[in-house]
């Protein structure tokens, strides 16, 4: 008897990456209270994500770079643009999906596909920059 296994229909693969922020992280590092995780959900070509933060003071955006441990990067996608929260913040930063539409730089016209394979290569990391610190005060490697 020939018994065929049942395979899940194209696009049905759930992925999770997350991300753990702290100053220390940052190139150069950043001696600072401020804390944060993202957790990235990919399924059928679109990534949604949730960003917290705690400690920190005014955030003025939030982006995914390109990068490796130590290396500093150009932007792939923005999570939060604003407007500043001003002042102490702590909870959800910006929470979304992402899609091809919202990629940018080396990643504009391609799809979120690709996205996922730079993640997966441990080339990617996410920075919240502050009015105190414009170019990121926390930042975590997406794994």
């Amino acid at each position: 008897m020939l018994t065929l296994a049942q395979v899940p229909p194209a696009g049905a693969e759930q992925k999770i990456f997350r991300a753990t922020l702290s100053g220390k992280q940052e190139v150069p590092s950043v001696k600072t209270p401020a804390r944060g995780d993202l957790k990235m959900i990919y399924k059928d070509g679109e990534m949604s994500y949730e960003l917290n933060v705690s400690r920190i003071t005014s955030p003025t955006a939030a982006h995914i770079h390109r990068g490796k441990p130590g290396q500093n990067g150009s932007p792939l996608v923005g999570l939060f643009g604003g407007p500043t929260k001003m002042g102490a913040f702590k909870g959800i930063l910006d929470e979304g999906l992402i899609t091809n539409e919202s990629l940018l730089g080396e990643l504009e016209g391609k799809t979120v596909e690709d996205l996922v394979r730079i993640i997966e290569a441990g080339e990617a990391y996410v920075d919240v920059p502050t009015e105190t610190y414009p170019l990121g005060e926390i930042r975590g490697q997406i794994k």
